[in-house]
């Protein structure tokens, strides 16, 4: 026997036809969706693309970890973990392996070490954190066997070798740097053969050998910079010194010789806009981008045969007006498909520093893309993000 079943399930006071009427929608967009494919669903990062930034902010007592991947949003990790009970300047660095974080708050609790897990939340290392001075930044050697970290002891500027045995840093051995390196911030050529210091009160570079034993040596040349020098950069070959000078709006660029001596290229300064603070390179050394804090935008060159700074189209980049962004950090993907540019702040009712996603076209130009971040931070400054490799 057939039964009739069409009256099953029937809302009270809706007739049949009306019902299929209203189904129709809903399976439109079911078809639309598997039309679509997966382009329709929510973008998914492979394990291989991942990584991650890690930012610290000046006014906050920790750091924060931040997945990026390309064509997937950015997104926070987890909380903030804590590095010290009082809000102070801290200097981060990653190991080239990716697998532990260095950071620096002023004074105790000293150098404390992370190891990086899967998912880019942090584990402290066993022995962490480790005495030092007043921290002004950190730079891995790019073996990942040594730390050198700037202080302020002695009435001066110092720069401390420590040996890391399974992440954890140890004192090897301490230089004197000058009395208005207090705060120099750190860059270590390719080959760990050289260190460079920028002195900011000093108005110049300190170039540092490093021995073959990774240990940094006493410090040698001295070259005058623009005025405020900060957060210098390498290119990807070792061939040239790049070096934001804050206060007079510049990039002063030096040739790095076989010893590591520098000589100033054609040219140099460069302009930029306005409080410049940081260079990045991208991945394959051809470009180099300058995120100018004061004038709220980003510069971006290429780097000609001679190292001189050839302007890309567009540049500059705003960083946005909703919010402005103020860009105080730059970090490159490892594909050189994108580019984040971390905020000093955000002068809202928010106020804390925001992440911004930038697609970098084929001819080295930037065009904003996924929604800004907020990574809860408070007044990043200098040299406080880094990226894992």
């Amino acid at each position: 026997m057939t039964r009739d079943v069409s009256n099953q399930n029937r809302l009270p006071g809706v007739h049949a036809p009306m019902s299929r009427r209203m189904m129709m929608p809903v399976v439109a967009v079911l078809a639309a969706a598997v039309a679509a494919g997966p382009a329709a669903m929510p973008a998914q990062a492979r394990t291989d693309d991942i990584q991650h930034i890690y930012v610290a902010g000046i006014a906050s007592d920790g750091v924060v970890g931040i997945q990026v991947a390309p064509g997937v949003a950015p997104r926070l990790v987890g909380p903030s973990t804590r590095l010290s009970s009082i809000p102070s300047f801290k200097g981060v660095a990653a190991s080239p392996d990716g697998r532990y974080l260095y950071a620096g708050p002023v004074g105790d609790p000293g150098i404390a070490a992370f190891a990086i897990n899967d998912d880019g939340t942090l584990t402290e290392v066993p022995g962490s954190p480790v005495p030092s001075g007043p921290l002004g930044t950190l730079a891995v050697a790019p073996d990942g066997k040594h730390l050198y970290v700037s202080a302020h002891e002695n009435g001066g500027g110092t720069l401390t070798t420590y040996a890391l045995t399974n992440g954890l840093p140890v004192r090897i051995s301490t230089v004197q740097l000058d009395v208005t390196s207090l705060w120099a911030m750190l860059a270590v050529t390719p080959d760990g053969r050289n260190l460079y210091a920028s002195d900011y009160f000093g108005n110049r570079v300190i170039h540092v050998p490093i021995g073959a034993d990774g240990v940094a040596t006493a410090s040698g040349q001295r070259i005058a910079t623009g005025f405020g020098p900060e957060n210098p950069g390498i290119s990807r070959d070792g061939k040239y010194l790049y070096v934001c000078n804050e206060v007079t709006s510049n990039v002063s660029g030096y040739r790095i010789g076989p010893d590591g001596s520098l000589a100033e290229l054609a040219g140099s300064p460069f302009p930029v806009g306005m409080a410049p603070h940081g260079i990045t390179s991208s991945p394959d050394g051809s470009r180099i981008y300058v995120p100018n804090t004061g004038s709220n935008d980003i510069s971006g060159f290429r780097i000609d045969a001679e190292g001189a700074l050839v302007p890309l189209p567009g540049s500059p980049y705003s960083a946005g007006t909703a919010p402005v962004n103020l860009p105080i950090q730059l970090q490159a993907s490892r594909d050189g498909g994108r580019l984040y540019s971390i905020g000093a702040g955000t002068p809202d009712i928010a106020v804390t520093a925001r992440l911004l996603t930038f697609d970098v076209r084929p001819d080295g130009s930037l065009q904003q893309s996924e929604a800004p971040l907020d990574t809860g931070q408070l007044f990043v400054d200098g040299p406080t993000t880094t990226i894992t490799p």
